[in-house]
């Protein structure tokens, strides 16, 4: 969990090169997953002739087409998923008032995840960390995305 000064210590404190493989290696991971499980990103990335393979830089992040609001409205409300429906616990909706409604669909371990941000900033911080409230929760938000 936190500990004053980092959110993941490992993370945010490796070299930088070692940083960019690990943050190759993470987009790759994710660009696979969306690609083999996500029938919606599945064509969105074959629109552009973009394969998984295809990403061996973090410069090839440009080549990964922009996902919009219209993505959301026009799949509604499981069009994009990217697993199966068992694993979906909790579902949030627009009100829909200026056009479809948009949702957004949360797994259990998103859940749990966002649970644990939630009380590590809610937990009050120690006065040596020399941070506040707002500060911290800029710190983690720029780590965890």
């Amino acid at each position: 969990m936190v500990d004053g000064k980092y959110w993941n210590q490992k993370i945010e404190t490796m070299p930088t090169e070692e940083l960019r493989k690990h943050q190759l290696q993470k987009l790759r991971e994710k660009i696979k997953y969306c690609y083999e499980n996500s029938s919606f990103y599945r064509k969105k990335f074959d629109s552009v002739g973009l394969k998984p393979q295809d990403i061996r830089t973090l410069n090839d992040l440009s080549k990964i087409p922009f996902t919009v609001k219209t993505d959301l409205r026009d799949n509604y409300p499981y069009g994009m998923v990217a697993v199966k429906p068992e694993e979906i616990v909790e579902i949030h909706a627009s009100s829909g008032t200026t056009a479809t409604q948009l949702s957004v669909l949360t797994r259990k371990a998103t859940w749990t995840c966002g649970r644990k941000l939630w009380l590590a900033l809610s937990t009050p911080l120690e006065a040596d960390a020399k941070m506040s409230f707002t500060s911290r929760t800029g710190m983690v938000y720029s780590r965890v995305v």
